[in-house]
């Protein structure tokens, strides 16, 4: 996507446990703010990551590394990784720009 800034990544669980994990990086709320405007996301989520997602805007791809998503993940601990998971992607954007979503996995840690 051209502009990651526009993006809302939610994670549901088969139990309908969802997580915000990337909420319009970059952006300050501000009406003309429209976030991280470096091309693409490549990005593994972690609550033990090195940065904040919502802090992160790299030259290309514009979302990467191992980050910490907006929501942490740890409100599916306790949860099967058993089931159908989902991931909704919302484009927020209020101009005219399109991204495709190649792929996407889930790694469980069990403990």
């Amino acid at each position: 996507h051209g502009r990651p800034g526009d993006i809302v990544l939610i994670l549901t669980s088969p139990n309908n446990t969802s997580v915000v994990i990337m909420d319009r990086p970059g952006t300050t709320g501000s009406f003309l703010d429209f976030g991280c405007a470096n091309d693409d996301i490549n990005a593994t989520f972690d609550d033990e990551g090195s940065s904040t997602v919502e802090g992160v805007c790299n030259a290309s791809p514009g979302i990467s590394g191992t980050l910490i998503p907006h929501n942490l993940l740890n409100a599916f601990d306790g949860e099967s990784s058993q089931g159908i998971w989902s991931l909704e992607v919302q484009d927020k954007a209020t101009i005219t720009n399109t991204g495709t979503l190649n792929s996407w996995s889930l790694e469980t840690i069990i403990q």
